[in-house]
């Protein structure tokens, strides 16, 4: 149903009872004498976006560094207290003097530092931002990697997480698997399966009734016991 003005159903109403459509509604001398007050116009407030300047430095930084994005990240090292003797402020002009190994926001609250402390622009803040938090996570990730060939080199063996374990214990199954070839094989070098050889009956068109699939796996289970038994009386002790 169409929304419609209180002035408009009126002079709908007036044009329709003029040319002799229905009755004179009852209450058309109460709303000519007192009218309804006009509508208000419709105002339109332009609400401006809220928008950071952590929030543009962090766009920024993970369109020059997409696989920060994909670090892995425990959910103790995302509760962290902050610490209240960290160091900040004006004395803060290296991304070194925090930690060794910084993360993104550390190097994000780096480039607010010197903007907002040292009087630098955001460009040449990120520039320097990013450009010692690169510097020290190359110097974290030769110190890990040299740590890895020392621990190796003193017999330490790294297993790796839930998947690397997984795909180690397929593999270690997969190689005790045996080949049906080397499970039942007879004495004449066949292996029983499933599909009989063609007999007689198959040649002349007839249905054996299943004798060939029996009698195929009465002469395997046959073999394999005998083998069984001839294996236990040689490894019987010869009494003397």
């Amino acid at each position: 149903m169409v929304r419609r003005n209180s002035l408009d159903v009126l002079q709908s109403s007036l044009r329709l009872t003029s040319i002799g459509v229905g009755h004179t509604p009852v209450w058309h001398a109460a709303i000519l004498t007192h009218p309804p007050a006009p509508p208000l116009p419709i105002q339109k407030h332009s609400v401006e976006p809220i928008v950071f300047k952590e929030d543009r430095i962090r766009e920024r930084f993970f369109q020059d560094f997409p696989f920060e994005a994909f670090r892995s990240k425990t959910l103790t090292e995302r509760a962290t207290i902050a610490d209240p003797e960290r160091i900040q402020g004006k004395e803060w002009w290296s991304l070194g003097q925090r930690t060794r190994c910084p993360s993104p926001e550390d190097c994000i609250d780096f480039c607010i530092s010197l903007n907002e402390n040292h009087n630098l622009s955001i460009s040449k803040a990120y520039a320097i931002a990013t450009a010692q938090f690169s510097h020290l996570r190359a110097i974290h990730e030769i110190a890990v990697r040299a740590a890895n060939r020392e621990a190796e080199t003193y017999g330490a063996q790294f297993r790796g997480g839930e998947i690397n374990r997984s795909a180690m214990k397929s593999e270690n199954a997969l190689r005790t698997w045996v080949p049906p070839r080397a499970v039942g094989v007879n004495a004449m070098g066949d292996v029983w399966s499933a599909e009989p050889r063609p007999s007689f009956y198959a040649l002349e068109g007839k249905f054996s009734g299943g004798e060939a699939y029996v009698h195929g796996w009465k002469h395997w289970n046959d073999v394999t016991t005998q083998r069984k038994i001839y294996s236990e009386e040689r490894q019987t002790p010869i009494a003397e």
